[in-house]
């Protein structure tokens, strides 16, 4: 018998397994020898109830082994991701990214793309997170919270068109019916809402609109709880009252659950039109006393009242607790522009542009200072400055319109006021002011159709009445105006109207009555005027005029001086007082022998005179004066006085009046057209013009 030399298997390469190796050969030789049967391999025969066990006990190892790493990935995934969402809500932008990736990387799954967008999107870097979901076409076309996270950040990059295009609503509905995960909870806001506000936003800057205004209108009936749509509504005056009010009627706040009555008392309290009750029940009900949003409306409401020392006392608290509330700029401005403090406005400007350079409201508040120190074309270069920033910024166009305004340029501000009119339709002070401005043209009938509009808008203005009634005192009609005028002054004590409007209204209802010949009414209003402010040298004028209509000439003297005591430079009151001097027969040089009933009138100002009221005009210098006899007396022309009559349009919570002006229905002899200060000396403000704001305009 041949021996072989046994080899060692490369898989059983132990001694035992190669001697059993040799073994099974070697018996596999000697029975083919015998001619018998040759043994069977041991990887053919059938295993023992001991091999079976240990084969079991492998398989198993081996299968356990490979569960074991399943539920490891598993569970890493399910740390990374508990990780990610801390940092996130501890603000560490990188820390939360780099746990994301890593969960992104190991699943793939969409849920992981929209949160590392997400932490993209809070950390600034929009076009990082653009570029990670527009980039991977299975993602964008199967979730719907994928997608909107593409267009928000476009919209953030000012990609406005690729920002239509992902918003679009045919290619939205189609990725919608097959988007996985991500569906709303019954306690969340809407994923629909946030969609069709975004598509709103997108079609404003595209200069859409219409559209714009149907998105963010479809996004409040979607979910109310989106108040951003909300907002936008209200702040742009989409809408006019009566059509707020009836969109509000049409809201389901059912989609708020238990929440629908504090949701409706939200929405009320947020109109154009105060709702006290609705604001008393959040204050009371729902213990929202002191509410910095609660606080601004009532100081909204304040302000279209005329009562501006009240609002400032409120915004400046509001500004003092938080000073980078933005809804509260607006409004805050305008009340220091009204009030005329130009340091404060200055130092509230500069923070504004320290903190927030990239906003409109900034260079709103820029244009403002300078409009208010009669710097006109710098406050339009900030105004402009504004609107580029944010074409749907309400008080910015009219700023601009009013910087024309200030300045008598009457076309350029009628063109202004027309862009206002087009893009905020559902405000009326554009109209408000258009009518102004054409009735200062004497363009009467397009003026009458503007103010008729505003009225159709806002039928409870005071100070659409009362241009009514100018309009109507220059188309020579004073008995219709003194009925307007009257309707002004029901509508002032129901919206308790504060002592500026007053005054305007008080006053323009005296001069009508006085062209009508009703002089004691005239003077009954004229001394109400002089009960709210005893300094307002126009009401004494008034009352000195209709003396000297009267041939009394003592007692318009007397009023005459009172009315130059408070304003020297009124330069038709001292046409007035010339007239009367120039007809008196008697000739006194010593003031001594002046007769008493007469009262000693200064002409030539030596000393600045006391601006305290004073019931005898002082004794200041010596005066020729001269009395035709009674006879011979001269009555003023009617027209004379009519430079004192106020056109006063109605201020506004987002935009700065206009320059209060008289408006001359005839020309005075020797008198020229003037812009009174009446706004500056009812705040009891020098306006110093050389002051001037040295802002960056890169912040």
């Amino acid at each position: 018998m041949t021996s072989h030399k046994p080899t060692v298997n490369s898989r059983s390469a132990h001694p035992s397994a190669a001697r059993s190796s040799r073994t099974t050969r070697s018996s596999a030789a000697a029975a083919s020898a015998a001619g018998g049967p040759a043994p069977i391999p041991n990887a053919t025969r059938r295993p023992s109830a001991s091999q079976k066990a240990t084969h079991n006990t492998t398989n198993g190892d081996r299968d356990r082994s490979t569960n074991d790493g399943t539920r490891t990935g598993l569970d890493l995934v399910k740390n990374l991701r508990q990780w990610r969402s801390d940092a996130y809500e501890l603000q560490l932008w990188d820390t939360a990214a780099f746990w994301g990736d890593k969960a992104l990387t190991i699943s793939g799954d969409p849920a992981d793309y929209y949160w590392q967008a997400k932490t993209y999107v809070a950390s600034g870097q929009y076009a990082r997170a653009e570029t990670l979901l527009t980039h991977n076409d299975q993602i964008m076309e199967s979730s719907v919270r994928c997608r909107f996270m593409a267009a928000f950040a476009c919209v953030r990059l000012g990609k406005w068109e690729q920002a239509s295009l992902l918003l679009n609503e045919s290619e939205w509905a189609v990725v919608a019916s097959k988007s996985v995960g991500g569906h709303d909870d019954e306690c969340s806001i809407k994923l629909d809402a946030s969609v069709y506000y975004l598509r709103g936003v997108v079609q404003s800057r595209l200069g859409d609109m219409r559209k714009a205004h149907n998105c963010m209108k479809k996004a409040v009936m979607h979910d109310p709880r989106c108040v951003e749509a909300f907002h936008w509504l209200i702040d742009n005056h989409v809408m006019s009252r009566q059509e707020e009010e009836e969109f509000v009627r049409t809201v389901d706040f059912q989609i708020c659950g238990v929440q629908e009555d504090f949701m409706r008392n939200i929405y009320c309290s947020s109109l154009k039109k105060f709702d006290e009750q609705s604001v008393a029940a959040l204050e009371s009900n729902y213990k929202l006393c002191g509410n910095h949003d609660i606080l601004l409306r009532r100081a909204e409401a304040l302000f279209k009242q005329c009562k501006y020392k009240q609002c400032y006392n409120i915004t400046s608290s509001l500004v003092k607790q938080d000073p980078y509330n933005l809804r509260c700029v607006p409004l805050h401005v305008s009340c220091l522009s009204e009030l005329g403090l130009k340091a404060q406005l200055f130092y509230f400007a500069h923070i504004l542009v320290d903190a927030f350079p990239e906003k409109a409201c900034t260079w709103y508040a820029v244009g403002a200072y300078y409009l208010l120190i009669d710097k006109n074309i710098e406050a339009r270069r900030y105004f402009s400055k504004s609107t580029g920033i944010d074409n749907s910024f309400g008080p910015a166009w009219m700023g601009f319109a009013h910087s024309f305004a200030a300045e008598g340029e009457t076309d350029q501000a009628i063109s202004a006021y027309s862009t206002s009119m087009k893009l905020f339709n559902g405000m009326h002070q554009p109209l408000l002011y258009l009518g102004m401005h054409q009735s200062s043209i004497n363009n009467f009938e397009v003026a009458q159709d503007y103010l008729q509009q505003a009225e159709a808008l806002c039928d409870d203005d005071p100070m659409i009445a009362n241009e009514l009634g100018v309009l109507h005192m220059r188309r020579g009609e004073p008995a219709k105006a003194a009925q307007v005028l009257l309707r002004a002054v029901d509508l002032a004590k129901n919206a308790e109207m504060g002592r500026s409007g007053w005054e305007t209204i008080l006053f323009n209802l005296a001069q009508a009555y006085r062209r009508s010949g009703d002089f004691d009414s005239a003077r009954k209003y004229a001394h109400e005027v002089i009960k709210m402010n005893h300094q307002l040298a126009d009401a004494y004028a008034l009352l000195g005029f209709m003396a000297h209509a009267e041939n009394d000439l003592s007692q318009a003297l007397e009023w005459y001086q009172l009315a130059l005591s408070y304003n020297p430079d009124d330069v038709v009151c001292q046409d007035l007082v010339h007239s009367l001097m120039e007809d008196l027969p008697w000739t006194y040089d010593d003031p001594d022998k002046w007769p008493g009933d007469v009262p000693q009138l200064r002409l030539e100002v030596e000393e600045q005179p006391s601006l305290a009221p004073q019931e005898n005009a002082p004794d200041i210098g010596r005066s020729r004066i001269t009395k035709p006899p009674l006879s011979l007396a001269m009555t003023p022309s009617d027209t004379s006085m009519d430079a004192g009559i106020y056109s006063t349009p109605e201020s506004h919570s987002f935009a700065l009046p206009t320059p209060r002006r008289l408006l001359n229905f005839g020309e005075v002899p020797g008198a020229t057209s003037r812009v009174d200060a009446f706004e500056r000396r009812l705040a009891g403000v020098d306006i110093d013009t050389s002051v001037e704001m040295e802002i960056d305009e890169e912040g």
